[in-house]
């Protein structure tokens, strides 16, 4: 999704000093026909914070607490982790051309539809889910610089939308991955709480 922002001619001297603040402020966005588009920058922040947030909010969970699956909820820690690390992988990774990193297991375990109800093998321990979820942050920091404008391999299509670049791949999965942090926090809360 391109987020724009409708453009006015700056005509008084005031105008000109503010956009030319407001570009700079902003790693000087790209101009298109009609606004601007958010930059690299703002979505590279997004993605570092999220998943920073995401790190910070698993640090102290442990093996006990990792499968249990309380009324009212749809699945495991160990699995919402799981899934998240398998969805970026498959979502911009895959789908931007590069080469996915996903154990051979983790679309059984951990794809949408799947439940630890059916797992006919052990999945990873929390460590191993850290270490990946650590590691892929990584990855999207570095490995996609640059390529936010890039067109997906084929277009995306959750529901109604339509993504069709890198940018807007990342954005969406900022969104899923904060759905999947509030379940965590959620899980967290219950099961500590029960």
């Amino acid at each position: 999704m391109i987020v724009e922002f409708p453009l006015q001619n700056p005509t008084s001297d005031l105008e000109q000093i503010h956009a030319k603040s407001h570009d700079e402020r902003y790693n000087r966005v790209e101009k298109r026909e009609g606004g601007i588009v958010m930059n690299e920058e703002m979505v590279v922040k997004q993605l570092d914070m999220m998943r920073s947030v995401l790190l910070n909010e698993i640090k102290d969970i442990e093996e006990t607490e990792a499968d249990i699956i309380p009324n009212g909820f749809p699945n495991s820690l160990r699995w919402q982790l799981g899934h998240t690390y398998l969805s970026v992988e498959y979502l911009v990774f895959a789908k931007s051309g590069r080469t996915p990193v996903i154990p051979e297991d983790y679309p059984t375990l951990f794809g949408g539809g799947t439940h630890p109800d059916q797992w006919e093998v052990k999945g990873p321990s929390l460590h191993e889910l850290r270490q990946q979820l650590t590691e892929q942050k990584e990855r999207l920091l570095n490995d996609l610089k640059g390529s936010t404008s890039e067109s997906l391999r084929e277009p995306f299509q959750p529901g109604p939308y339509t993504f069709e670049t890198v940018g807007e791949m990342l954005l969406f999965t900022l969104y899923h991955e904060s759905e999947h942090i509030g379940l965590i926090k959620g899980l967290k809360r219950t099961i500590r709480h029960s």
